[in-house]
């Protein structure tokens, strides 16, 4: 499962149970380049997810099996973590031998 498939299926989840899940996506260019417009400072986490029915409000990033956390992706997350937020790098692996026994179903059930 690529990064892209596995996102998809951790919002597709995470909707499934209520959450409201914010995410950028990349565009891509005329000339063929990838690019992700924003306004501030890089390194946002792939998922913002937030639950109004017990008040809840978790980040992820989304990575592949052996992708590596930025500097500016683990930045940021601290920041989330210094504000009380809890924050997850979630990996295909995460999902278990079955999404219901998965550390992903864990957080977000």
């Amino acid at each position: 499962m690529n990064e892209a498939q596995f996102q998809n299926t951790v919002i597709d989840l995470a909707q499934t149970l209520g959450w409201r899940v914010h995410v950028e996506r990349p565009a891509r260019k005329k000339d063929g380049t990838w690019v992700t417009p924003i306004q501030g400072d890089p390194g946002f986490p792939d998922l913002l997810m937030i639950r109004l029915r017990d008040g809840r409000c978790v980040v992820a990033e989304i990575k592949s099996e052996k992708g590596r956390l930025s500097e500016l992706q683990a930045e940021w997350l601290c920041a989330f973590g210094d504000a009380g937020v809890k924050y997850y790098v979630w990996r295909p692996q995460d999902l278990g031998p079955t999404v219901e026994e998965s550390v992903i179903m864990e957080v977000l059930r």
